[in-house]
């Protein structure tokens, strides 16, 4: 059985994962009836993205393996109290060539993907893809605000001269077990507050999956990912955003 996990905040793309820098999480947005309607797609066409999916499943899964086992072995090098430089400097080049991987096989498939596509369907999907910030802010904060849960002071919100964190570094939660046997599937739905020296904090989850994988993605967000912060009027500031994580087995 493979997994797969992507991670995105909700207003703007983000960087550091080719996966989730290249495409928000639609799922398998072919089969979506409504997505397939808006941009007209025709069942041969259907069928050519979804062998293309179907081709590269196994090779990206295969490559974000990889990617997780050189992550956790250069965190097990930095972990002594001299860490041997050589080791860590030789392992960082296994993580880079292990993101180089993956984001080449994600190419590919979004190639192939491309290729079944026109151009007005192709420019379509662009903006189906993409969530506006300043949509996506309102009415989570709109919901906030009816139930007393506005950010603290200090805390802004994403919009105007307040312009959104962006991720420099994440690593994809795990699957847990559970959720593996359970063959559970879905996303969870996350708020916190992005400090203004990068951190992560504050994380309220505000829709779940289960089995281990809501805490899971709390806890990589909070202690493995790094952003650079966002700003209001150029200067860093602590804001509050929405961060999606979407768990899939393939």
């Amino acid at each position: 059985m493979r997994v797969w996990c992507n991670c995105l905040i909700l207003f703007s793309l983000v960087a550091g994962s080719p996966v989730a820098e290249a495409q928000p999480e639609l799922g398998k947005w072919w089969k979506n009836s409504e997505i397939a309607r808006k941009l007209r797609l025709t069942e041969p066409q259907i069928g050519q993205i979804e062998q293309g999916y179907l081709n590269h499943q196994r090779r990206l899964a295969d490559t974000n393996a990889q990617l997780k086992r050189s992550e956790e072995q250069l965190k097990a090098l930095m972990q002594p109290d001299r860490p041997d430089e050589a080791k860590v400097q030789s392992q960082i080049k296994r993580v880079a060539d292990a993101r180089a991987a993956l984001e080449t096989v994600y190419a590919s498939m979004m190639l192939s993907i491309r290729k079944a596509l026109s151009r007005e369907q192709w420019m379509k999907l662009e903006e189906l893809k993409t969530v506006p910030m300043s949509a996506a802010s309102a009415r989570l904060f709109e919901d906030a605000g009816a139930q007393g849960t506005l950010p603290p002071e200090g805390v802004f919100v994403p919009g105007g001269q307040v312009k959104a964190p962006v991720i420099i570094y994440q690593r994809m939660p795990s699957y847990t077990q559970a959720a593996r046997d359970a063959r559970a599937e879905g996303i969870v739905l996350l708020e916190a507050t992005v400090r203004k020296n990068g951190t992560v904090d504050s994380i309220k989850v505000l829709r779940g999956i289960g089995y281990g994988l809501d805490e899971s993605a709390v806890h990589t967000i909070a202690t493995e990912w790094k952003f650079r912060p966002g700003t209001r009027n150029g200067q860093p500031v602590d804001v509050r955003v929405v961060i999606e994580t979407a768990f899939r087995l393939y």
